[in-house]
């Protein structure tokens, strides 16, 4: 980080990429004040619970988590929409290695959530109806924090034996619900956390057994860089 913005920075208007925004974030949170915008796909939503009052917007440079405080976001922003996010006026913040996009924070956080009735004062939608993304295919090796919030895929990894029969989000008996879990894969050299919202559809179900296709979004966690599955895309890459 550095302790004040390019002077190139303020002139900039019009379109610009995602990579772009990232430069924006010299401070912990600062708010955008020249009219420029994103065009992006949207990556990940809360179509299955994965993620919670946020959606996820990459372009070929990067991506973006955009704060929304508004449930089921899907059902107005379908998850893999292409979209314009209009920056003007919002502020953009670091969270550890990642960068979010939301109004100017009045309390603790880096960012308060877009409140629900000026959602598309920000962001337009263009393309509803677009098919899965192709992920960036990786090993877990070469992930870094190039990758982050980006769309990724690995081949051939499993869950960890110690987490074999577990659930994807563990179940809470004192507050009575699933809650947020940290599980791991690897490929037999190197190993990922995986987090999992208590929230998302398939909680309850067991992790699946390798070898296994990930779909997942590269994200950050408790310190870390994690993966986040996206749209349930967890495939069994088994041979009989």
């Amino acid at each position: 980080l550095v302790s004040c913005s390019p002077p190139e920075l303020e002139m900039r208007s019009g379109e610009v990429s995602v990579a772009y925004v990232w430069s924006l974030a010299y401070e912990r949170s600062t708010k955008i004040k020249s009219d420029i915008f994103i065009r992006g796909r949207v990556v990940l939503t809360d179509k299955l619970g994965e993620i919670s009052r946020s959606i996820i917007v990459a372009d070929d440079s990067g991506g973006v988590e955009i704060k929304i405080d508004l449930d089921n976001i899907n059902d107005i922003i379908p998850i893999y929409s292409e979209v314009t996010l209009h920056l003007s006026g919002l502020s953009v913040g670091r969270e550890g290695s990642k960068i979010v996009v939301g109004e100017h924070p009045t309390a603790q956080y880096v960012v308060d959530r877009i409140p629900s009735d000026r959602v598309f004062n920000y962001i337009t939608l263009h393309d509803t109806d677009c098919g899965p993304l192709t992920p960036e295919v990786v090993r877990i090796g070469d992930i870094d924090a190039w990758h982050m919030l980006r769309s990724i895929s690995i081949d051939g990894v499993h869950f960890v034996d110690e987490e074999e029969g577990a659930c994807w989000a563990e179940y809470d008996d004192e507050r009575q619900r699933r809650i947020t879990t940290v599980h791991h894969i690897t490929d037999g050299v190197d190993t990922i956390p995986v987090i999992v919202n208590g929230e998302c559809r398939y909680a309850a179900e067991s992790l699946p057994q390798g070898p296994l296709r990930i779909t997942a979004i590269v994200d950050w966690h408790d310190g870390a860089i994690a993966l986040r599955i996206a749209n349930h895309r967890v495939q069994s890459t088994a041979t009989n």
